[in-house]
């Protein structure tokens, strides 16, 4: 399962892909999304995102049946930690050894 955050008909929500591959709008099944809610992070900061919730809110928020425009999960993270040559074919076109052990690294959002 997915969670994005979306734009559907020109309004922005919160959503979770099903295994059909349908999306199911959080936001409208009002057991996570308080009144204005519309994305990741204000559901995060409400204090309502817990396992329990969320599988309640999938289970009973409506299915879309209006095309889904995915958006960025978090539009100005204060931190995004990384790892570099995370795979093979990374580390062999950067032309820099294979590393042995995961070589971490993050940018910090500046004041």
């Amino acid at each position: 399962m997915r969670i994005a955050n979306a734009e559907v008909n020109g309004r922005q929500t919160v959503v979770a892909s099903l295994k059909n591959g349908e999306w199911v709008d959080l936001a409208k099944s009002h057991v996570i999304a308080p009144a204005g809610t519309w994305s990741i992070q204000q559901l995060m900061d409400s204090g309502q995102w817990t396992t329990e919730s969320f599988q309640r809110a999938v289970e009973s928020g409506p299915v879309l049946d209006q095309p889904v425009e995915l958006r960025a999960p978090f539009s100005r993270p204060g931190q995004i930690i990384a790892l570099a040559r995370n795979y093979t074919a990374h580390a062999k076109e950067s032309t820099l050894p294979i590393p042995h052990e995961p070589i971490f690294f993050s940018k910090s959002k500046l004041p």
